[in-house]
């Protein structure tokens, strides 16, 4: 085998090697912060599970519109009351775990010795 058909298999199997990775990343979608992409059905999902709405069978329940309308409004005021009060109760903890206000440090005045001090028209 002469050298330039090494050198073409070698690069051959480079390229290769490298379309075979861009497929594998192609495959795992990603954005620019690494992490997978979302689909719209994970979003969904996800806005169901909040709103404590069975994703099995939210397209029936969304055909009967006043249903769908009552079973969000319930969802979402039970998910902004959770989430209130998630929000004071961890609000309430770093309260007590910051500490108190720290005491100012008090400076002898300056002028005290000379003010306490027995004046030299005194001990004369």
């Amino acid at each position: 085998m002469s050298r330039n058909t090494r050198i073409y298999d070698e690069v051959a199997q480079r390229i290769s090697k490298a379309n075979q990775a861009i497929g594998r990343l192609q495959a795992s979608v990603r954005n620019r912060h690494g992490r997978s992409k979302r689909r719209y059905k994970d979003t969904l999902k996800k806005s169901l599970r909040q709103l404590q709405i069975n994703a099995a069978g939210w397209e029936d329940l969304a055909q009967d519109r006043p249903a769908w309308i009552r079973s969000v409004k319930t969802g979402a005021a039970i998910y902004e009351a959770n989430r209130f009060s998630a929000a004071l109760a961890k609000k309430r903890h770093e309260s007590q775990q910051r500490p108190g206000p720290t005491p100012p440090t008090l400076r002898p005045c300056q002028h005290a010795g000379a003010v306490n001090a027995p004046s030299a028209r005194e001990s004369a």
